[in-house]
C-alpha cells in the first residue's frame, strides 16, 4: 500500500466533505503523536513490560564440560536451591530459563543437584544465607537477601545468593535485553566450588573510573574484587592483579634516598616479584609522568594523540574502531582461544597509540591488538604520524613473571560491548585472563538475545507500531465513509 496516495485520497475526501473531516483527522493524528511520546517516556520511567508466551529456550554448549569437568567424580556436591516450586518456576518466563539451564547442568555433572524450598514454610533453610557467625562468634547479617525469586548455589562452606536479575543483560531503564545464565551459573558453581580465590584490586584515590560490567566479568572469572588505596598501606599478598583504570592524577613517587616507599615503588615491587598490572588509559588522560615512567620501564610509551580509521571503523568520526589481533605468541594464542566461539571483532574507541621503547629491566612488549592498516593519529584536529597500522593494547613481561598490560582505551571495557554478541571484548578480556594469569574462565558460554517486541512488550517499537495502526485506522475509516456518502448521493 502506497502511503503517499491513502493520504492523498483522505485529503481530497476531506476537501469534499468539508474542513471538519480535515480537522478532525489532523487533531486526532496530533492527539497520537502526543499520546505516543508520553506514553513511551511512561514505559521507560516505570519499567512497563508485557511479557509474551514463554516460548524462550536456551540450550548450554559445551563450555561446562572443561570448566567443570573436573569436579565430576571428586566427592563435591553443589545445591543449586530455587525458593519457589518447580511449576511456579516455570510460569514466570524469567525463572523458567534459569531453571532450564540448572536442570541440564545437573543432567551433565553428578555433582549437582536441584531442590526446592519454601521460604515462609521453612524460614531455618534460609537462616544460614541471612546470618553467620564473625571472628568474634557473634551472629551478624551476611548481606544476602533471600526472596521467592532467589536462587542460592550451595557448596556447603560457600555459598552465593542470587536474583533473577543477575541472570540477565539490562539495560539502563532494566528493560531485558538478553539472557546470560550459562555464564553467570558456570562462574557461580566453580566459585563455591574452589578451595580458594585470589582479588583484582582497583586503585583509588587518583580520579579512577571503570565499568560494572568489567567487575561483573572478573567475578565471573572466579576473582574477588576490592578497592586498593596504596597510600594506606601495602599491596596485600592474595592480589592477583592491579588495575589502573583511567586515572586523572597521577601516582606518587618518592624522592631517592629519602627511604620512603611511596606508589609507584610499592607497584614497582610488586612487578618485580611476579606481580601483574592491567592499566586502561583514556585518550583524554593528562600528564602522568610517574605512571609513564613505569610504563616506559617495560618498554610501553603512549601517545597523546587519537588513532582514526575511516575504512574499518563503525562511526562516522573514524574513532571508534574495529581492531585486528597481532602477530605474535600471546596475541596468537588468544586469537585461537576466541576464534573456536566467535568471529567478531574486539571495539575500542578514542584509542591512543602504544610505541615500543627499549625496556630498563629486560622486559619484552608484544602487541596484542593494533588498528587497521591506513588508520592515522590526530592531535588537536591534525593528522601528527603517517598512515598505517597502531598498537592499541600491548604485554610486557618481565623474566620474574610480572608483567604490565596495557589497553589504550577504556572502552575496552564497556558495558554495552561486554554484554553485546556481536562484538569480542568480554571474549578478549577473558581470554587474556586466562593465558596471562591462568584464570578459569567461561569463554564460550553462550546467550539469548531477545528482541523488543517479544519479550520487552512496551517498548519504542512496538508503541511505534501501535502508533501506526491507530493513525492509518482512523483516517481510512473516514476515506471509507466518504466514499460510502459519494456513491450514495450518486446513486440518488
Amino acid at each position: 500500500m502506497n502511503l503517499r496516495n491513502v493520504f492523498s485520497r483522505i485529503g481530497r475526501a476531506a476537501r469534499g466533505y468539508g474542513g471538519i473531516s480535515g480537522a478532525t483527522i489532523a487533531l486526532f493524528i496530533a492527539i497520537l503523536v502526543v499520546f505516543n511520546a508520553a506514553f513511551y517516556a511512561l514505559a521507560v520511567r516505570y519499567s512497563w513490560y508485557a511479557y509474551t508466551q514463554p516460548s524462550y529456550e536456551h540450550e548450554i554448549g559445551d563450555v561446562s564440560r572443561a570448566f567443570l569437568g573436573e569436579f565430576d567424580g571428586k566427592g563435591k556436591e553443589v545445591k543449586i536451591r530455587f525458593c519457589r516450586a518447580p511449576d511456579l518456576i516455570d510460569a514466570d518466563v524469567a525463572a523458567r530459563l534459569v531453571h532450564d539451564t540448572a536442570k541440564q547442568l545437573a543432567a551433565r555433572h553428578d555433582f549437582i543437584t536441584l531442590e526446592y524450598i519454601n521460604i515462609y514454610t521453612d524460614p531455618g533453610e534460609v537462616k544460614k544465607y541471612l546470618y553467620e557467625y564473625n571472628e568474634k562468634d557473634e551472629l551478624v547479617e551476611t548481606g544476602y537477601s533471600v526472596t521467592t525469586e532467589s536462587v542460592i548455589i550451595d557448596g556447603g562452606e560457600e555459598y552465593t545468593v542470587l536474583g533473577l536479575s543477575s541472570f540477565y543483560h539490562l539495560s539502563d531503564s532494566s528493560a531485558i535485553l538478553a539472557y546470560n545464565g550459562e555464564e553467570v551459573m558456570l562462574s557461580m558453581l566453580r566459585r563455591v566450588l574452589a578451595d580458594s580465590r585470589e582479588t583484582v584490586y582497583f586503585t583509588t584515590n587518583h580520579g579512577e573510573s571503570s565499568t560494572m560490567g568489567f567487575y561483573n566479568l572478573l567475578v565471573c572469572a572466579g576473582y574477588r574484587v576490592e578497592e586498593l588505596n596504596l597510600t594506606l598501606g601495602e599491596i596485600p599478598d592474595d592480589a592477583a592483579m592491579i588495575v589502573i583504570s583511567n586515572p586523572g592524577y597521577d601516582f606518587e613517587k618518592a624522592q631517592a634516598g629519602s627511604g620512603i616507599r611511596a606508589e609507584i615503588d610499592k607497584l614497582g615491587e610488586y612487578l618485580d616479584g611476579g606481580g601483574r598490572l592491567f592499566v586502561l588509559l583514556d585518550a583524554l588522560a593528562g600528564e602522568l609522568p610517574h605512571l609513564d615512567a613505569l610504563l616506559s620501564e617495560y618498554g610501553l610509551l603512549r601517545e597523546h594523540a587519537t588513532v582514526r580509521d575511516v575504512s574499518e571503523a563503525i562511526s562516522y568520526d573514524g574513532l571508534t574502531l574495529l581492531t585486528r589481533f597481532a602477530s605474535g605468541e600471546t596475541a596468537d594464542a588468544i586469537a585461537s582461544s576466541i576464534g573456536r566461539y566467535t568471529d567478531g571483532r574486539v571495539v575500542l574507541r578514542e584509542a591512543t597509540p602504544i610505541r615500543f621503547t627499549e625496556s630498563e629491566n629486560g622486559a619484552t612488549p608484544e602487541s596484542l591488538l593494533i588498528s587497521a592498516p591506513g588508520s592515522a593519529a590526530y592531535a588537536d584536529g591534525k593528522q601528527v604520524s603517517s598512515s598505517g597500522s597502531y598498537t592499541l593494547a600491548a604485554l610486557s613481561e618481565n623474566a620474574e613473571g610480572g608483567g604490565i598490560l596495557l589497553a589504550s582505551s577504556l572502552y575496552l571495557t564497556a558495558d554495552d560491548l561486554l554484554r553485546a554478541d556481536g562484538y569480542a571484548n568480554r571474549e578478549f578480556l577473558y581470554a587474556v585472563l586466562s593465558e596471562t594469569l591462568g584464570a578459569s574462565v567461561p569463554l564460550g558460554s553462550t546467550t539469548l538475545a531477545f528482541e523488543n517486541e517479544q519479550l520487552q512488550g512496551l517498548t519504542m517499537g512496538v508503541v511505534h507500531v501501535w502508533t501506526v495502526v491507530l493513525v492509518l485506522a482512523v483516517p481510512l475509516g473516514v476515506l471509507i465513509a466518504g466514499n460510502v456518502v459519494r456513491i450514495r448521493r450518486k446513486n440518488r
